[in-house]
C-alpha cells in the first residue's frame, strides 16, 4: 500500500510538468527515487547497509510489480486506484493505463511483452536476492562480528539462483541471479583498500 501511494504521488507531483508520457511515466519512476536514493545515501555509511539492501529490495519488488502491470498495456483492463477510491470499478482503458500511455507516445506499443517480461524478471530475481542476502548478512552479528557487504551479497544472490531453480522458475531467473552475484564472486581473495587510510578492510 505504501508503494501504491509513492506511485500515484509520483503522478500527482510530475504531472505539473505538463507532459502526459512524463505524468505516466513517473508513478514508477517516483517509486524508484523513493528507494534508490534512500539506498546510495545508506550506502556511504558501513553501519547502514543492511538498510541499503532493504530499500534495493524494495526497489526490485517496485519493478516486477510495475513488470505485471506493464503486460496490460496492449489491452487495458481492471480497476485504475482513482476507480478503487471513487467506486468505479473496471475503468482501466488506453486513456489512464499508464504504460499504453507511454509505450504509444514512444512507439514500443508492439514490445509490451519483451518489456514486461524483462522488468518482471530483472525485478523478482534482484528482490528475492537482495532478500535472501539481507538475512545472511544478518548472521555474522548473531555472534557480534560485522559481515562481508559484497560477499553476503554474492551468496544471497548464489542462494537465489538456487531456489529460482527449485521453485521451478525459468531459468533465465536462475542466471540472471548468477549475474547479480558476479561482482562479489570476482572478489573473493581481493581484500579492499580504504583510500583514506590505506590499510586493508576485509569489507
Amino acid at each position: 500500500w505504501l508503494m501504491i501511494w509513492v506511485h500515484e504521488a509520483g503522478h500527482g507531483f510530475w504531472c505539473m510538468l505538463g507532459s502526459r508520457t512524463v505524468c505516466a511515466f513517473m508513478g514508477l519512476g517516483n517509486e524508484m527515487l523513493f528507494c534508490l536514493v534512500p539506498a546510495m545515501i545508506c550506502l556511504r555509511d558501513r553501519r547502514l547497509r543492511y538498510s541499503a539492501m532493504i530499500f534495493l529490495m524494495w526497489a526490485g519488488l517496485s519493478m516486477a510489480y510495475n513488470g505485471q502491470y506493464m503486460s496490460t498495456a496492449q489491452n487495458p483492463h481492471g480497476t485504475s486506484f482513482a476507480g478503487a477510491i471513487t467506486g468505479n470499478y473496471n475503468d482501466m482503458g488506453i486513456d489512464n493505463h499508464d504504460w499504453h500511455i507511454v509505450f504509444s507516445s514512444l512507439g514500443i506499443l508492439d514490445y509490451t511483452q519483451e518489456i514486461s517480461w524483462f522488468f518482471m524478471a530483472f525485478g523478482k530475481t534482484a528482490a528475492v536476492s537482495l532478500l535472501l542476502s539481507s538475512i545472511i548478512y544478518l548472521l555474522p552479528s548473531a555472534r557480534g562480528e560485522e559481515g562481508d557487504f559484497i560477499r553476503m551479497s554474492g551468496a544471497g544472490a548464489l542462494s537465489a539462483s538456487v531456489a529460482m531453480a527449485f521453485f521451478g522458475e525459468p531459468l533465465q531467473y536462475s542466471a540472471l541471479a548468477l549475474a547479480f552475484g558476479l561482482p562479489a564472486f570476482l572478489s573473493y581473495g581481493k581484500p579492499n583498500i580504504r583510500p583514506s587510510s590505506g590499510r586493508l578492510n576485509s569489507d
